[in-house]
């Protein structure tokens, strides 16, 4: 008998965490904003978001019932910010999550900051794009575009895929940019204050490095007006 029982706990304990996992799926809900104009798109504090370009303009909210009308999407001349509402401290913000997925048209601008993550799910195809990670967020980023400038600062960190013709970025204050699958034809790289850069340039490439910064480069780049002060350049395979 004392095994019997013995042999229903593990049963016992699976049933629970399967009626666990359909209570927390049920308690997901969804919300639906129309959006119109889209130019750029930004996250804030600690909401992930996903973006698509595609031949509509929309946003879908996924969070838990309690709070998804917490989650803000505001659309300010065709700037669209995500974030909570405000008002909120810390103890608003432990334990709960929220996921946002926008579709757009086009970009010409992306930000993350305040731990919230930002992914394309598709490639970012634009003329000119601006990128900002900063304050521990994170981003994720398939782009093809012409000119494309990044800036990261204050811990984040952020990938990068895909092409650009010229590329200036700035990595500090221990954010890190890897972009080694970025393809690109002239770079301008700064990197200051633990600052961490990683590109492929295939021309032209200058760079700047300051107070442990650290830009490592590939590609067939020539290496013009390099400037470093107690911060290294390297060239990798």
């Amino acid at each position: 008998m004392m095994k019997s029982n013995f042999l229903l706990k593990p049963t016992l304990l699976l049933l629970i965490t399967a009626s666990f996992s359909a209570f927390t799926l049920k308690a997901q809900d969804t919300k639906n904003i129309a959006l119109s104009n889209v130019s750029g798109v930004s996250v804030h504090a600690g909401i992930d978001l996903f973006i698509t370009q595609g031949n509509t303009e929309s946003a879908k909210i996924v969070a838990n019932k309690d709070f998804i009308n917490e989650v803000v999407v505001e659309n300010n001349g065709g700037n669209v910010k995500v974030t909570w509402k405000e008002n909120h401290g810390s103890n608003f913000m432990k334990n709960k999550s929220a996921k946002v997925y926008i579709t757009y048209k086009t970009l010409n601008s992306i930000a993350a900051s305040s731990g919230s993550s930002l992914k394309t799910e598709n490639t970012l195809k634009t003329g000119s794009l601006d990128v900002k990670i900063s304050s521990g967020a994170g981003l994720n980023a398939s782009i093809a575009c012409k000119d494309l400038q990044i800036k990261a600062s204050s811990g984040a960190s952020s990938s990068f895929s895909g092409t650009a013709s010229n590329l200036d970025v700035k990595a500090s204050s221990g954010a890190g940019v890897k972009a080694l699958d970025l393809k690109t034809d002239y770079a301008n790289a700064t990197a200051s204050s633990g600052g961490d850069i990683e590109i492929n340039v295939a021309k032209a490439l200058e760079t700047t490095s300051s107070s442990g910064g650290s830009i490592n480069y590939k590609g067939g780049a020539s290496l013009k007006n390099n400037s470093s002060r107690s911060g290294n350049v390297n060239r990798i395979n």
